[in-house]
C-alpha cells in the first residue's frame, strides 16, 4: 500500500485518468481499511467503559467516552392510519393538515427559486 504523499507524486507524475482512477481507488481502499480499525478501537474502549461502568474518561493518550442519546419520537403511520379509519375526528384533522399543506405549496409556487446543484465527479 503506497502513502498518501506517494499517491499525490503518482498523480503529480503520471496526470492520467487511468492513474487518477486507480490512485482513487487505492485511496478509497485505504479509508475503509482505516474505518475498519476505528471500528474496533471503538469497540475495545467500549467494552473498557462497559467493563468499569465509566461514561467518560480522560487518558494522556485521549478522552473517550459515551455519548447521550436524545430521544426523538416518530409518528407510526400503520396506527395513524388505522386510528384515522376508526375515529372520524382524527381523519378531520389528517384532511385539514393535507389541504393546508396544498394551500401553503400553491401560495409558495410565485416564490420559487432554481436551486441546481453544480455537477460532482464521480469515479468508481
Amino acid at each position: 500500500m503506497h502513502t498518501p504523499v506517494s499517491l499525490i507524486d503518482k498523480l503529480r507524475l503520471e496526470e492520467t485518468i487511468a492513474t487518477a482512477i486507480e490512485v482513487y481507488k487505492e485511496a478509497q481502499q485505504a479509508v475503509n481499511d482505516y474505518e475498519a480499525v476505528k471500528a474496533q478501537a471503538r469497540t475495545l474502549v467500549g467494552a473498557y467503559l462497559t467493563q468499569t461502568g465509566r461514561q467518560r474518561e480522560k487518558l494522556p493518550t485521549g478522552a473517550i467516552g459515551l455519548t447521550q442519546p436524545t430521544t426523538t419520537y416518530r409518528v407510526n403511520e400503520e396506527k395513524w392510519e388505522a386510528a384515522c379509519r376508526q375515529n372520524p375526528g382524527l381523519a378531520a384533522v389528517q384532511q385539514q393538515f393535507e389541504a393546508a399543506q396544498r394551500t401553503l405549496a400553491a401560495a409558495q409556487r410565485a416564490f420559487l427559486e432554481e436551486d441546481t446543484p453544480e455537477p460532482v465527479v464521480y469515479i468508481r
